[in-house]
């Protein structure tokens, strides 16, 4: 926050500013320096010195951590690659891997078959297929994430994968 601001709405003390004000450093969100990301994704990921085999992002995760907009900054991105070490098994850090926040899959763009099909004849049960496979596939398929968004276990989850016998496809 712009503390000059919440001084003159006075939602923040002013003496207590200048106690702060030492030194102002104005720093562009990571929204703003996206050329920062390889960068930072590298040197997060070569801090990570518990894990036996140094783990290396995909060429398509880099460009998904480039498309996020980041409004928690390098923290968030920490945090991200933290989960993805943690959770892959594979030297690569895949899309898949990457456990993006939900409100970066709310601006996923939905199929157009998937528009087309509300409101016809269709039953609720082909409903729920397409609006289930849209989601893992705006998760890139992490079951995880998609279960949550979902509002349902992860043992339904695998249920309905199962009943509508859905396929990643990569």
């Amino acid at each position: 926050k712009n503390l000059l601001e919440e001084v003159r709405a006075g939602h923040f003390r002013e003496d207590l500013l200048y106690r702060l004000n030492v030194i102002t450093l104005q720093i562009p969100s990571l929204s703003q320096r996206k050329q920062d990301i390889p960068l930072l994704a590298k040197e997060i990921l070569s801090k990570k010195k518990k894990i036996k085999v140094l783990k290396q992002l995909s060429p398509e995760a880099l460009q998904a951590l480039m498309e996020y907009d980041w409004p928690g900054n390098v923290r968030e991105l920490e945090n991200v690659l933290e989960r993805s070490v943690i959770l892959t098994n594979d030297e690569f850090i895949r899309p898949k891997d990457l456990v993006l926040p939900a409100r970066f899959l709310a601006n996923a763009p939905i199929s157009s078959s998937y528009n087309e099909k509300i409101g016809t004849a269709i039953s609720l049960e082909e409903v729920e297929k397409e609006h289930i496979k849209g989601v893992l596939a705006g998760t890139k398929w992490n079951k995880n994430l998609a279960a949550k968004i979902l509002g349902i276990s992860l043992k339904t989850l695998y249920t309905k994968i199962h009943q509508f016998a859905l396929k990643e496809e990569e």
